[in-house]
């Protein structure tokens, strides 16, 4: 069996024209708690101990942002980025 590096999906951030809109569906459709909110952005938080799943932020359209991943550990995390820069992905950091 092949190990994969990956053990979790972390968080998404969202891009959103109505923040307000955007956060009632993820509060009531969802059940998230708001973790913070800044004047162009909210954090929104699961049951577990992550600070945030999914942060909403003001945008002209609808867009994902980002996706953020859980390594297995510091080594897979690097093999990961060496395996991505390799095949050449832009890495930020």
């Amino acid at each position: 069996m092949i190990r994969f590096p990956v053990c979790a999906l972390r968080s998404v951030e969202l891009g959103t024209p109505d923040l307000d809109v955007s956060e009632r569906f993820y509060t009531t459709v969802w059940g998230l708690d708001v973790a913070a909110r800044t004047a162009d952005a909210v954090y929104l938080r699961g049951t577990g101990s992550d600070h945030h799943i999914v942060a909403l932020r003001q945008s002209d359209a609808s867009e994902l942002r980002s996706v953020t991943f859980r390594a297995a550990s510091a080594d897979d995390l690097a093999a990961i980025r060496d395996a991505a820069a390799a095949r050449g992905a832009e890495l930020l950091s």
